[in-house]
């Protein structure tokens, strides 16, 4: 499990916020042939993870090991390396099957590399980025926000976050989605996982579009929407057959849920969030890759 008090402190310490200074809107700039936005010394068009190097000096878990060399960066547990891929157990998507990298770590270090990789879906415009977090402001609306990552074709990918939600003083219904195949535009046949719910109850699914529940999904009654706490979520989509298997994964403080589905189509391939009707903060993102598809258990 993720150190809690980690994530607060990286929520509160955005420079903007500390120098009053305004918040960044997210409005894309094209990245040129051969610029490096994030100095990595690698050209942006065969940069696999956009992040700055500012990112690499991160310590979320507060495991004395920065993020650049960290294989788990949201987890201080490393004790074990079962199929000795160099991913520790409590993190490896697949733990006792060899073959997961990590592609990408990025806690939105730079406001200006965050204004060139993401941008509001359609519409919705009230995303907006500081040093250290993207969030949405905006209370009883429908909101998203996709990244220009694309995800390679035919590769297992996890997506691995970490959140903090806010109902405001909205009484519900709210809920937030991680899309691992998105598109710029509104698409009923993209990808996610949903966390959804309200002071009586939480449902996690995985979805089709913006609500297309296609896992029959799972409803805890009596347990309250995680507001205003962090919120793990990951995301694992691989390609099968003549479509997509998806396992969705939630998790904060002690409570886990999870639901996988299959579905026969292959929807575009981006990374995007989304709220409905709430305040969302999001403070990390890691991205994890496989070339050997491995069946979601």
């Amino acid at each position: 499990m993720f150190d809690r008090s980690a994530v607060t402190v990286l929520l509160l310490a955005g420079c903007n916020q500390i120098y009053g200074l305004d918040d960044t809107k997210l409005r894309p700039l094209e990245a040129g042939v051969g610029v490096d936005l994030d100095l990595d010394g690698i050209p942006d068009d065969f940069d696999a993870c956009l992040a700055p190097m500012r990112d690499a000096d991160d310590d979320l878990d507060v495991d004395m090991i920065l993020a650049a060399n960290d294989p788990c960066p949201f987890d201080a547990d490393s004790s074990g390396d079962t199929d000795g891929d160099k991913l520790h157990d409590v993190c490896d998507p697949f733990p006792t099957t060899l073959g997961d990298r990590q592609r990408c770590y990025m806690s939105f270090g730079s406001t200006d590399l965050n204004t060139r990789l993401w941008k509001a879906r359609e519409t919705t415009n009230d995303w907006s980025s500081r040093e250290g977090e993207l969030y949405s402001k905006t209370v009883g609306t429908i909101s998203g926000l996709v990244s220009t990552i694309d995800l390679a074709p035919g590769v297992q990918t996890t997506l691995d976050a970490i959140v903090t939600l806010n109902n405001g003083a909205t009484l519900g219904p709210y809920a937030f989605r991680l899309w691992a195949r998105a598109a710029d535009t509104f698409d009923n046949k993209e990808l996610g996982c949903e966390l959804s719910g309200d002071a009586m109850s939480i449902r996690i699914a995985v979805v089709r579009g913006n609500d297309m529940d296609v896992s029959g999904g799972s409803t805890t009654a009596f347990l309250t929407f995680p507001k205003s706490m962090p919120v793990r979520i990951r995301m694992t989509q691989a390609s099968s057959g003549t479509g997509m298997d998806v396992r969705c994964v939630f998790s904060w403080d002690t409570i886990e849920g999870r639901v996988k589905a299959h579905i026969a189509e292959m929807p575009p391939g981006r990374v995007a969030f989304g709220t409905e009707n709430l305040q969302t903060s999001i403070s990390a993102l890691a991205i994890y890759e496989r070339d050997t598809i491995e069946p979601l258990p």
